[in-house]
């Protein structure tokens, strides 16, 4: 079974104490989180390394904040050119960018165009203007009309910055709700098209013992005040002291269930089912 690759995209100096808290919550088994500063150092350009990761990656998390970090070298988009003569054809909004003298992207930018080049799931998120930053952060005003200009292309390209976070917990929350397309396909096959069954059959095995469980109770509860009451019927063993018990307990079972139901309900209308 193959493993899900997920590649994170942020500048570090802006996001670096993000990084760690995004790798813990999506470290499940057969998932593996990589950022640019952990590829293996082999000669080659850094977009050619970046491209090559990318291509083999599931699903790329782009953070998008002030800062644009490093500018890549012409050297770097010079390979991508070649090595992809139908990028600007299918990422029109790239072409300016692919234009010998155009206007220069960074890394991280280039990432996002790469993923959407491939084809891959691409979650864009953007911090609040609470939100927290790295230690190396700084809000320099032309970095941050590139990054605006760049959030502003991908929009073009109907890719959207989804998420806005104002924490890591926040964004971390968003990110595994994003990703559950992706990291179900870690499940087995056989398991994934067997769990919307597995998924019905606990569900009403659980309503079923939550009503069972209540319905005891609740005649337990009944039979003892019976007992208290009506000393003789108990002892000769009625009719009524043995069924009533029962009769109640599965009322209140069912009674309890109907209540319960009903709140999950206008809990759902609300957008804040349990």
């Amino acid at each position: 079974m193959k493993g899900i690759q997920i590649f994170l995209s942020a500048v570090t100096a802006e996001f670096g104490p993000y990084r760690e808290r995004i790798r813990r919550a999506l470290s499940l088994p057969g998932v593996t989180v990589k950022t640019q500063e952990e590829f293996v150092p082999t000669g080659t350009e850094t977009l050619d390394k970046l491209d090559l990761y990318i291509r083999e990656c599931d699903a790329v998390i782009h953070l998008v904040g002030d800062m644009t970090g490093a500018m890549a070298r012409p050297a770097s988009v010079a390979l991508i050119r070649e090595r992809y003569p139908d990028l600007a054809e299918r990422v029109p909004h790239l072409a300016a960018a692919l234009a010998p003298g155009g206007p220069a992207l960074s890394y991280t930018q280039w990432e996002a165009w790469l993923a959407l080049y491939h084809e891959k799931v691409l979650l864009i998120a953007k911090p609040a203007e609470s939100a927290e930053r790295g230690p190396g952060y700084q809000r320099l005003q032309e970095q941050s009309a590139l990054q605006q200009a760049h959030l502003a292309l991908l929009a073009q390209e109907e890719r959207h910055a989804e998420i806005v976070f104002t924490d890591a917990q926040d964004l971390t929350i968003a990110l595994l709700r994003g990703l559950q397309p992706v990291l179900a396909r870690v499940q087995p096959a056989w398991r994934r098209l067997l769990a919307p069954a597995f998924g019905m059959a606990g569900n009403v095995f659980w309503r079923l013992g939550r009503i069972l469980v209540v319905a005891a109770l609740s005649a337990l509860l009944v039979r003892s005040i019976l007992n208290a009451g009506l000393p003789r019927m108990a002892d000769h063993g009625s009719a009524a002291a043995t069924s009533t018990p029962l009769i109640v307990g599965l009322l209140v079972a069912l009674g309890v269930e109907a209540i319960l139901h009903v709140w999950q309900l206008l809990a759902l209308r609300r957008g804040r089912a349990p």
